[in-house]
């Protein structure tokens, strides 16, 4: 009994170790033969000409396409559905009698696309598109082209060049051509540039060559699960070839050539999101664009002083350092230096000095905000409010009390409040409507209305202040926290005043852009240094779910 024990585990594990190794060549089989590769942007990059100044990765996982339609109104996901629906029409190729099918012919084993962008030539035309793409199914592949090769309403032409072989395939009136490299396909209008794709395979130089080609490349833009990413490497070089020596390059001040030239490279990502979709840019610079205070993070301590029923909201802080910029621009260029001269002579007709008592005293962090109001001026149900903290209130006084000089119009009466201990001004044309206030909340903190009462201001804080706002906490808690400054719009309220206003009617009829408005419930913006040579922008739309 004991020794039929042992023969049955050892005929046991000879089975269980045969099983092993079928299984394991049979891996190996299926990862060699036919389980493909999703194309990543640095492979993609090392098969694309050096010649190319710039690519995009486009993302094939109609998974991940189809998160979209969680978001937006019932009208809105029609919308989506038939943008989708369209772009596939646009790409069944083929005659009439052999149509080839996206979804059924080639989505199955495509893994991801990168699109790459030549400089324009004399013998551009709208055929000269060259796209690596990736085979995540090769035996899926391999019957797409086969079924291709054998149709007998197909006329493939097959040529030979450096050891490699080049479909010429005729779509709708047009020639094609595709070549495997490796783990990988080349797909181009022009014959040259799938030869190109051949040379730099034998090691001609490739874009992922490029100067900080291969850091932007391997590092991903950090936004969730992108399904679009636009690389720009040498955006320097761009500038320099286009822009810079275009006939109108004169005209351009030297710093700002500089501060273009200072940007080394640009990466673009589109994401679908948990609150919905986001744009996020990231660009290298030289660590001397961004260096001084023009770009220290704004601690935005005046959000809390807007109420929830504000519209659009805008911070940031430095307008004097701003201006300063500016003028110190102004002394290279001579056309800015005569718009600016210009306007100080303005301002000094009525005894106002530009540098020192408009932007000289605005020092510290500002915030300006649409404020949705039934108590506006003329009945438009909306007013402005701009918030300054400032270390210099003497100025801020002196420049205030000229401007309450300049009110020479008899139907304009200036009334003075106190509320809340904040000694308050308006500007009014009757008891109810006012088209001007102003106030100090303290030493350091201005308030300005135009066409809306103090009290509205006033009005903003716990339980009713901006920060207590469920659209803007989902918004603001999705952008980074060090940044420059916040961009925020409620859309259903902004489509709410423009609705007011008649000229806005032809563009709000429109049923499209109605319902793609209706599906937005807020957009969020903002511009972030994570260290001394990256900038990166944030745009963020909240979609209804």
């Amino acid at each position: 009994m004991a020794k039929n024990n042992k023969d049955t585990l050892i005929g046991v594990a000879s089975v269980i170790g045969v099983t092993g190794l079928l299984a394991a060549g049979g891996w190996l089989l299926y990862s060699n033969l036919v389980k493909g590769k999703e194309l990543m942007p640095l492979a993609a990059a090392q098969l694309i000409p050096d010649e190319a100044i710039a690519t995009t990765y486009i993302s094939t996982d109609s998974k991940k396409w189809s998160e979209l339609s969680e978001f937006g109104t019932p009208e809105f996901q029609d919308i989506i559905s038939s943008g989708f629906q369209n772009l596939e029409n646009e790409i069944q190729l083929g005659d009439s009698s052999t149509p080839i099918d996206y979804q059924k012919d080639i989505e199955p084993w495509l893994g991801g696309a990168m699109l790459a962008f030549f400089p324009p030539s004399p013998q551009s035309s709208s055929n000269n598109y060259l796209m690596i793409v990736g085979i995540k199914d090769k035996l899926k592949a391999w019957q797409f082209f086969k079924n291709l090769q054998e149709d007998e309403n197909s006329e493939l032409v097959k040529t030979e060049y450096k050891g490699f072989t080049i479909l010429e395939i005729p779509i709708n009136n047009t020639t094609n051509y595709a070549v495997e490299v490796g783990k990988y396909w080349a797909i181009s209008g022009d014959k040259n540039y799938i030869e190109d794709v051949i040379d730099t395979k034998k090691g001609e130089l490739s874009f992922a060559s490029k100067s900080g080609a291969k850091s932007i490349l391997s590092k991903n833009i950090k936004s969730k699960d992108s399904l679009i990413e636009f690389y720009l490497p040498d955006y320097s070089e761009l500038i320099r070839d286009t822009l810079l020596l275009s006939p109108n390059a004169n005209q351009i001040p030297d710093e700002i050539k500089q501060q273009l030239e200072d940007i080394e490279s640009l990466v673009v990502g589109f994401s679908v999101e948990d609150v919905g979709v986001r744009f996020r840019s990231v660009a290298k610079v030289n660590p001397r664009l961004i260096d001084g205070d023009l770009y220290k993070p704004v601690k935005s301590n005046l959000i809390s002083r807007f109420p929830q029923e504000t519209i659009m909201f805008l911070n940031g802080q430095g307008i004097s350092k701003g201006w300063a910029h500016l003028v110190e621009i102004s002394n290279s260029s001579p056309e800015i230096k005569q718009g600016l001269d210009y306007v100080r002579s303005s301002f000094e007709s009525v005894d106002l000095d530009l540098d020192r008592e408009i932007f000289g005293w605005l020092d510290g962090e500002f915030a300006v905000g649409i404020i949705a109001s039934e108590q506006t001026f003329g009945n438009i149900g909306s007013g402005v409010v701009m918030l300054q903290e400032t270390s210099d209130r003497a100025t801020g006084t002196n420049t205030i009390e000229k401007i309450e000089k300049l009110n020479g119009n008899p139907f304009i009466k200036s009334h003075k409040s106190t509320k809340e201990n904040i000694e308050i001004t308006e500007w009014r044309i009757n008891p109810q409507e006012v088209l001007f206030t102003h106030g100090w909340f303290d030493n350091n903190n201005l308030a300005i209305g135009l066409g809306i009462p103090f009290q509205e201001i006033l009005d903003g804080k716990s339980p009713n202040s901006l920060v207590e706002n469920p659209k803007f906490q989902t918004v603001i808690s999705n952008l980074p926290k060090n940044n420059l400054g916040y961009f925020y719009l409620d859309m259903e309220k902004a489509v709410s005043a423009l609705n007011q206003i008649p000229e806005t009617q032809p563009y709000l009829n429109d049923e499209m852009v109605l319902q793609i408005l209706n599906s937005i419930e807020a957009i969020g913006a903002t511009t972030a240094i994570p260290d001394n040579s990256t900038a990166q922008f944030d745009l963020l739309f909240s979609l209804e779910k």
